[in-house]
């Protein structure tokens, strides 16, 4: 156990995209949840982690190089599958997403922990709408709420279609 290092951290899957999987689209572009990897994804994770540190670094694991990465909310980030980038941020209709033919909403308020003026980030809608995506900062959350944390719409739909691809390999 490390007294310096203490920040928890995940590599992406490295999808083997030569082999079968489960196809899906991604704002019309098609994608697959590959029933195997070349590298399995990875998670760094110290003893004294607390509240929700394994399942958000389970989310960057399961998420692949070349068939959708899952990004930290927390920070303005590159384009990801969970996040957007552009100001100003698009108005109703515009849809965050297409994912499988359902169209994603965008969060436009950051869980209502705003989203910082010099940011280019946004995200998709929130299914616990109340409180912080548990790729975001969920430490935010009400003290004692985090474990009431969701992730958002799509991140949600997209992990467990992955995990059943792999599932039913």
């Amino acid at each position: 156990m490390s007294e310096t290092h203490k920040r928890a951290c995940a590599w992406y899957t490295s999808d083997d995209d030569t082999r079968a999987g489960v196809p899906f689209t991604l704002d019309g572009v098609s994608f697959a949840h590959r029933h195997r990897s070349l590298v399995l994804g990875a998670v760094a994770i110290h003893t004294t982690s607390e509240s929700l540190t394994a399942v958000h670094e389970f989310g960057h694991a399961l998420s692949s190089y070349t068939n959708g990465t899952i990004t930290d909310l927390y920070l303005d980030s590159p384009e990801a599958l969970n996040n957007r980038r552009g100001r100003p941020i698009p108005k109703a209709p515009a849809p965050f997403r297409v994912y499988n033919g359902i169209t994603i909403g965008i969060d436009r308020t950051r869980d209502g922990l705003g989203y910082p003026e010099d940011w280019q980030s946004y995200h998709a809608e929130l299914n616990a709408p109340a409180f912080p995506a548990i790729m975001d900062n969920y430490w935010q959350a009400p003290h004692g709420a985090s474990i009431a944390c969701e992730h958002d719409t799509i991140t949600r739909q997209f992990l467990l279609d992955r995990i059943r691809a792999k599932m039913s390999r």
